[in-house]
């Protein structure tokens, strides 16, 4: 039994129609439109679903976004349909159909896996915002967690009922949903398969409703919303640097040197609150700041460099160090992301 199709809809045309009736007739028989807030005149449209295709159509009385349609997608289908894993696609056409069969394959070939269908930018003319939007993107995700996505705002994805369950709790109600339950699965160990699928843009993505400001807006603030403890500690640090810098007295180069391991240790106290074994987490702190102290020495006390900048060269490095320690103290390891079809293509 193929799974259940998702199709969040806002103010859908003739496409969404197009698309039905071609899952329809390559055997998906259960369709989930979730219309978020289209307003009367597009209750033909959702009509014409239901009676043409079959389809299960959940309103919203307002404009809610894509990520609460998506929810309410879930939840409707967690308890009318428990044990089925679910597809979500746009309604607007960008998703060819033998894309979400391929969907569909992967969900049988890796059961309990989360599904992420990948756009190869190459062999089409894509749209320029949209490549730098998704690259920059991408390197963002990179930083944040570690783990490099090939796309992280393709909209076909595959999700077996516990994750839809995990996903429900994941904050966000807009666009920016879907980029923060790629972060979830970083805290959650998720294992991840890409499929790939060629990009479309149809008429130049007229359909879409993203807004590349605030949609973009949302988008980054959530993202940096899983680093926020990190920001902080190292705001924490580099003030505290300073005014130890100032208040000390101490002579140089042992006022530096105190004033960048006692900062980096500050900093680390704060980020010990958040990791699960907090007695290896303030071991990690010790050894980092001590580190942290020792190349402060070398630096300042024999190369020569000022306070200022030694503190900055040093910081390089140990901003890595750091964030990826924390990342490994408080989540564990990276959940594995598999890529099948580059080792298919390279033979």
């Amino acid at each position: 039994m193929k799974p259940i199709m998702i199709l969040p809809a806002y103010k859908p045309d003739d496409l969404m129609l197009d698309m039905l009736k071609e899952l329809k007739s390559s055997g998906f028989t259960d369709l989930v439109i979730v219309d978020d807030g289209s307003g009367e005149e597009y209750l033909p449209v959702f009509e014409k679903a239901k009676k043409a295709f079959g389809a299960t159509v959940l309103s919203h009385a307002i404009n809610l976004g894509k990520g609460r349609a998506i929810k309410t997608a879930f939840n409707h289908i967690l308890d009318n349909y428990p044990g089925r894993g679910a597809i979500i696609c746009d309604a607007d056409g960008q998703h060819p159909v033998e894309s979400v069969l391929a969907v569909a394959e992967a969900m049988e070939k890796y059961p309990g896996c989360f599904i992420m269908a990948v756009r190869n930018f190459f062999k089409v003319k894509v749209p320029l915002p949209n490549l730098l939007g998704n690259t920059i993107t991408r390197i963002t995700f990179f930083l944040l967690c570690g783990i490099w996505f090939s796309d992280t705002q393709c909209g076909l994805r595959g999700y077996p009922p516990g994750i839809m369950k995990a996903f429900l709790s994941v904050k966000g109600e807009r666009y920016e949903y879907e980029n923060t339950t790629l972060l979830a699965m970083r805290a959650r160990r998720i294992e991840t398969y890409e499929v790939p699928m060629n990009a479309v843009y149809i008429r130049g993505n007229a359909s879409s409703h993203f807004d590349k400001l605030w949609d973009s807006a949302r988008i980054y603030q959530s993202l940096l919303s899983f680093a926020r403890i990190p920001i902080l500690a190292s705001t924490v640090c580099i003030v505290l640097f300073y005014i130890l810098l100032l208040a000390l007295p101490l002579a140089a180069p042992l006022c530096a040197i105190v004033s960048a391991g006692s900062a980096c240790l500050a900093g680390w106290l704060l980020q010990v609150l958040v990791v699960r074994n907090k007695w290896l987490g303030m071991t990690a702190a010790l050894l980092i700041s001590a580190a942290f102290a020792g190349a402060m020495a070398l630096l300042h006390g024999l190369a020569g460099i000022n306070p200022s900048g030694s503190f900055w060269i040093a910081s390089v490095p140990f901003a890595f160090i750091s964030y990826t320690t924390l990342m490994l103290l408080r989540y564990r390891g990276r959940p594995k992301l598999h890529k099948p079809y580059k080792k298919h293509c390279k033979g």
